[in-house]
């Protein structure tokens, strides 16, 4: 399978092929109460994006089991950053099991 992207801001257009390819859209993260995010320890994902581009972390705790925590668990695993995903509701729940497991 083969998915064409644009980056809007670089101006670049790329295709990318997989086995599976998993679109992901329409997401909105919600906080917890117990969690404030204030940019130096704790992140949301758009204050992530800006830490892991000047230096990635050792270690990181994700959680949620939704689609963002999914990815950006994923995405930072990737980069060799040791990824712990937790929730508390089990992962990816409105998703189809196939996709899912």
């Amino acid at each position: 399978h083969t998915v064409a992207v644009s980056d809007y801001d670089a101006g670049e257009d790329c295709l990318l092929t997989a086995d599976f390819i998993v679109l992901c859209t329409g997401a909105r993260p919600r906080h917890p109460p117990l969690c404030h995010v204030d940019g130096r320890i704790i992140h949301d994902y758009k204050t992530i994006e800006e830490v892991c581009a000047e230096d990635l972390p050792t270690s990181a705790a994700i959680l949620g089991g939704g689609v963002i925590a999914c990815e950006t668990a994923c995405h930072m695993a990737e980069f060799g950053v040791r990824t712990k995903l937790c929730a508390s509701g089990g992962f990816l729940k409105e998703t189809d099991t196939l996709v899912r497991d």
